[in-house]
């Protein structure tokens, strides 16, 4: 019969071989990307130049670079090749590139959400000969009185558009003409 000694004997040895395997573990514990130093990169890359990047994100050129800096140590890799007259980005920059913009596109959705400004979409099709200087500004009031909409407008020629109505990429559509069917509308 087993007491309360040795149960707590047990105990303790189970926690000691749970300590070893996560001590053990292939990864090291390694800090979150920062998203402040991911859009410093992103900017940097997609202007081309550190001073341009720092212009445009309100800071200092030598603060970006702190940043740049910062994030080629966390990730172990230089990320942009420096000239006197350009950067570019190199092939592991390449990489993060494609997923800092991605996670930068996300943290902005969530923003947006938690802000209560992701509303729904409201996805119009239009004629290429609607889009002049009247149709633009009712789009533009639309928009005033319904900022929690956001409005994807498409131009392109009639046929093209029905088709693409009717396989489901638009929600409304207006069009010159249209036929007898249960989806037409004129007023």
């Amino acid at each position: 019969m087993r007491g309360p000694a040795s149960a707590m004997i047990e105990a303790r040895l189970h926690i000691q071989k749970l300590n070893f395997s996560m001590t053990g573990s292939e990864k090291p514990n390694r800090p979150p990307l920062d998203l402040d130093l991911l859009r410093a990169v992103v900017m940097v890359a997609d202007c081309g130049s550190f001073t341009t990047a720092a212009t445009r994100l309100h800071s200092t050129q030598s603060t970006i670079s702190q940043k740049v800096r910062r994030l080629e140590e966390l990730v172990g890799h230089q990320l942009l090749t420096r000239s006197h007259r350009d950067v570019h980005p190199t092939a592991a920059g390449e990489i993060l590139l494609i997923h800092a913009r991605h996670l930068l596109a996300v943290s902005e959705q969530l923003r947006e959400a938690l802000a209560g400004e992701a509303g729904a979409t409201v996805r119009l099709g239009v004629p290429e000969d609607f889009v002049s200087d009247k149709s633009i500004p009712a789009l533009a009031g639309f928009k005033r009185q319904h900022p929690g909409v956001r409005l994807e407008v498409t131009s392109g020629l009639g046929p093209e558009l029905m088709r693409l109505y009717r396989e489901g990429e638009f929600d409304l559509l207006l069009v010159k003409q249209m036929g007898q069917g249960v989806d037409c509308l004129a007023r």
